[in-house]
């Protein structure tokens, strides 16, 4: 039997305090490039369509998808460089 009714709402999501630390940091040190560790890609490319609420303003956390991108393109810089076994060096730095 099936229920026809609304989902509940999503409960909001806390910031992790590894990615504040990391943004912390590399927002001090502005236009460096800096290793922030070994992940899979996928890391990468949800930090940068803006999914990791760490690297956004508090006021686009809860935005559209489309203002996160365009504000992590805007000031932000990721890159990933592959070292095997399905998992890549993750390089980012603050553009202010």
């Amino acid at each position: 039997m099936i229920e026809f009714k609304e989902p509940p709402s999503k409960p909001a999501r806390s910031l992790s305090t590894k990615w504040v630390s990391v943004v912390e940091l590399l927002t001090e040190n502005r236009g460096e490039w800096a290793l922030v560790g070994n992940y899979t890609p996928a890391v990468a490319h949800f930090i940068r369509r803006g999914t990791y609420g760490a690297f956004l303003p508090e006021e686009l956390r809860s935005g559209p998808d489309s203002a996160k991108k365009l504000y992590m393109d805007l000031h932000w810089e990721i890159t990933a460089r592959s070292t095997g076994d399905n998992h890549s060096d993750i390089y980012i730095r603050w553009l202010g």
